[in-house]
């Protein structure tokens, strides 16, 4: 056989292959999330009457153009004009749909993260100033498990919804963490830092709280805040 011929054969396999392996990635789209990772992350650009960008109007973090979803790493991060800010965070695709399971707020003043565990609940929260609150033991034992999160009445005549899709909803996430909203409330009341009335048990949290305000500012205090988190939290559930 011709040399030349020989070349061009071994060439045009060395070429197949290369095109085949480049492809695997868009061929693993169809049976997992192989391909995902591969393909990096997926931009979706936020207008200006996007939920989420009326959501976070009045915030620290307003103004993003775009939320960017790493469906192999299983990550997110809202994309800002300047880098001064970031939230971003980690989500599982659960059998009936996607959770969140961790949400992290930074500016150039320092970074706060949220920890969700099973049923939405807020588990722990941590910032960089050294605050830090961790979920008390008994709140599990006496809210019981929110694995299925209370749903909104249905409209008179409307079907109802079956019964192994979840409704995630801001006042899902309320429901799954009332203890701590309650938690918050009182804080509000107590009207600031350093009240003498602020418990021992209270005031890991008041600094970790403390932590979300200097990030986040909401009219109505500590318990508006957890309250724009979670509507965030929610949206960004939604659309990914």
């Amino acid at each position: 056989m011709n040399r030349d011929y020989q070349t061009i054969i071994f060439k045009a396999k060395a070429v197949l292959c290369l095109l085949l392996t480049a492809n695997v990635c868009i061929w693993g789209l169809g049976c997992g999330q192989v391909g995902y990772s591969m393909l990096g992350e997926v931009v979706i650009q936020l207008t200006e009457d996007h939920p989420l960008t009326a959501a976070l109007k009045g915030s620290e973090f307003e103004g993003a153009t775009a939320l960017a979803v790493n469906p192999g790493m299983q990550t997110f991060r809202l994309i800002f004009p300047d880098d001064q800010r970031e939230l971003s965070g980690t989500y599982i695709n659960a059998p009936t749909a996607v959770e969140l399971t961790s949400i992290t707020l930074t500016t150039s003043r320092q970074t706060a993260t949220l920890q969700l565990g099973t049923g939405q609940r807020v588990t722990q929260i941590v910032s960089t100033i050294g605050s830090t609150w961790s979920r008390p033991a008994e709140w599990d034992q006496t809210t019981g498990n929110y694995a299925t999160a209370p749903k909104a009445p249905a409209a008179t005549g409307a079907p109802s919804a079956p019964s192994a899709t979840r409704e995630i909803t801001t006042d899902a996430y309320a429901a799954a963490n009332a203890e701590l909203l309650e938690l918050a409330q009182q804080l509000d009341a107590q009207n600031g830092y350093g009240d003498s009335t602020v418990k021992a048990d209270q005031s890991s949290f008041f600094w970790a709280a403390g932590a979300l305000l200097y990030l986040v500012f909401v009219p109505g205090g500590i318990w508006a805040t957890l309250l724009f988190i979670f509507q965030v939290v929610t949206i960004v559930a939604a659309i990914i």
